[in-house]
């Protein structure tokens, strides 16, 4: 297997250069570009701005991108959208009406017109009259966007390697410190100096040379006092409107479950059949705990159980699995040959969607509760986050 050019990546330079020159900034920048981005390559200029966008040739499913310009301002965003933006669905693919939409309701609701936003994502707002340029991510920053000042220009990408090819990158030692020490630098901090990434759920404003940032939503505080049947509640029920919601957006078609015995899983699990959702749980034999916890919720349930025995793969087989057809929704492929044999159980069986309990990529600091993925190759496409 040959693997895809499935990753969506854009890289934006703010300036006062020619537009010749602000072009040829964001062109360097695309080629440093590292990962399984695509190759469609778009590149537009106007006065003060250039944009460049790295375009899959086949669009997973909730994956959307949308463009906007008129006299008075610029609009882009990408992702993968769970739900509604103020009743309307976002399209798979290049979207005409969400950047359209979004710049509308932003310039009458401001922040909370990001909010409004549901799922992954990451985009920007630029004002031609003022040159102001807002940025803006996802919740949990599953989107990820770095942003420099390069002389008298801006630059903001999503991918940090693009940065190699429009400047000197030296290391910062208290990056490293941190990184070495807890695990990933503190705050806006990146391992490059100079070179900073925006935080989770927060809105950059870029404006003569400085930038402000702001939240756009914060967690809601809970009471002082919470039973805890209320919090139990409370849990399920966000995870069964979310098992609805990615029902509905996969056409009802059935979905797998990586199910380990942990307690994420058995939440997906929960919301899964008291939902009465079609789906199949898929697991591997872990040799713990977990196994018979795991076994005994299926025979409850009453679902289909697939289990792989490690010893029925030979490593060569998983690696490639791993390499070239399971892959997180955002990107990252599968860390663990376990999960891989996952994803080829469900390929095997023609079930194009795997929600796992939970995921992480080594390059970000966060990670989200539910983790899904998508397959490639043999099983089509299609992606599912929570």
């Amino acid at each position: 297997m040959t693997r895809q050019n499935y990753l969506f990546g854009w890289i934006l330079v703010i300036g006062k250069g020619a537009e010749q020159e602000l072009t040829g900034m964001v062109t360097s920048g695309l080629e440093g570009f590292v990962g399984d981005f695509g190759t469609n390559k778009m590149v537009v200029a106007a006065k003060g701005i250039a944009l460049g966008l790295l375009r899959p040739q086949t669009t997973a499913l909730m994956r959307t991108w949308s463009f906007y310009q008129d006299a008075q301002s610029i609009c882009f965003v990408e992702g993968d959208f769970y739900g509604d933006f103020h009743d309307y669905r976002p399209l798979c693919g290049e979207d005409p009406n969400l950047a359209k939409m979004l710049l509308q309701n932003y310039n009458d609701e401001k922040s909370e017109a990001i909010a409004a936003l549901n799922g992954c994502f990451s985009g920007f707002l630029f004002d031609r009259q003022s040159s102001v340029l807002s940025t803006f991510v996802d919740r949990l920053g599953v989107r990820v966007l770095y942003w420099s000042f390069e002389k008298d220009s801006l630059v903001v990408s999503s991918n940090l390697a693009s940065f190699r090819r429009l400047r000197s990158l030296d290391l910062d030692p208290d990056a490293a410190f941190q990184f070495l020490t807890v695990g990933f630098p503190i705050g806006e901090r990146t391992l490059l100096r100079n070179v900073s990434i925006q935080l989770p759920c927060t809105i950059n404003v870029f404006r003569a040379g400085s930038k402000t940032s702001f939240h756009y939503w914060n967690v809601p505080k809970r009471s002082k006092r919470v039973v805890l049947e209320e919090a139990v509640q409370s849990l399920v029920h966000s995870m069964e409107d979310f098992i609805d919601r990615v029902y509905d957006r996969t056409d009802g078609k059935t979905l797998g479950l990586g199910l380990t015995g942990g307690h994420d899983s058995r939440v997906v699990l929960s919301a899964l059949a008291y939902n009465r959702r079609s789906f199949e749980v898929m697991r591997f034999w872990a040799r713990n705990f977990d196994d018979p916890v795991a076994q005994q919720l299926c025979s409850l349930m009453n679902v289909p159980v697939h289990t792989l025995h490690m010893t029925a793969w030979s490593a060569s087989e998983l690696k490639n699995i791993k390499n070239n057809v399971f892959v997180y929704s955002e990107g990252s492929i599968f860390d663990g040959w376990a999960f891989a044999g996952l994803g080829k159980q469900c390929a095997e069986r023609e079930i194009e969607h795997l929600l796992v309990g939970f995921s992480r990529r080594p390059d970000q600091r966060t990670a989200d509760g539910s983790g899904a993925g998508t397959f490639r190759q043999s099983c089509g496409s299609g992606e599912i986050r929570s």
